[in-house]
């Protein structure tokens, strides 16, 4: 039995032959090279951003943690300023700085002072709050304090890929105070 392309010659003309062949295979690939290309650029972008905003994080735990006088509104609102600099989004990025202590009779963590910042709608650690939060908080010797500072940004990417949209960038971090213990002015006065 024969085929049917030899039976009628111009279906045998045109599977011999091979001209345009790359140009539809360009137009076929086109499209497929194009969205691995934004692809890529997008969640390039979103590791870059996390890793930005968790760098930003740390940079204000450090900072925190050798301040040597009493902390402010205003040290606070700047240390916000700054957050939202270094982390480089185009939204105003959320702080909440804590410092907690250990009561070593209860066998619980203590809030010693808690603020916030930005327009998250997040409100200041309570004590059954922080101690919610144990199982990320290293133990500590009593009498001895620990700056927990949580930062939250917002990711955009340019282009929505694969349903990667805008995504929430929180970080947790937790240091101890290197000269001495670190404390709220209104505490003080």
């Amino acid at each position: 039995m024969q085929k049917v392309h030899t039976k009628l010659p111009f279906l045998r003309r045109f599977f011999k032959n091979d001209e345009g062949s790359v140009a539809i295979e360009a137009i076929l690939m086109f499209p497929l090279l194009m969205w691995a290309i934004v692809g890529t650029f997008v969640y390039y972008e979103g590791f870059r951003a996390k890793a930005t905003s968790v760098k930003a994080s740390y940079t204000v735990a450090d900072m925190l943690s050798r301040e040597l006088q009493c902390i402010t509104e205003d040290y606070l609102d700047a240390t916000q300023r700054m957050l939202n600099f270094l982390s480089s989004s185009h939204h105003q990025s959320n702080l909440r700085v804590t410092v907690a202590g250990f009561d070593a009779d209860s066998n619980k963590y203590t809030k010693l002072w808690s603020e916030v910042r930005g327009p998250s709608g997040w409100s200041p650690h309570s004590g059954s709050s922080i101690n919610g939060e144990s199982d990320r908080i290293p133990l500590l010797p009593p009498d001895d304090q620990l700056i927990i500072v949580e930062t939250e940004s917002l990711y955009e990417p340019l282009f929505k890929v694969a349903n990667f949209g805008p995504t929430k960038l929180n970080n947790f971090v937790v240091v101890r105070p290197r000269a001495g213990q670190l404390y709220w002015c209104d505490d003080i006065l």
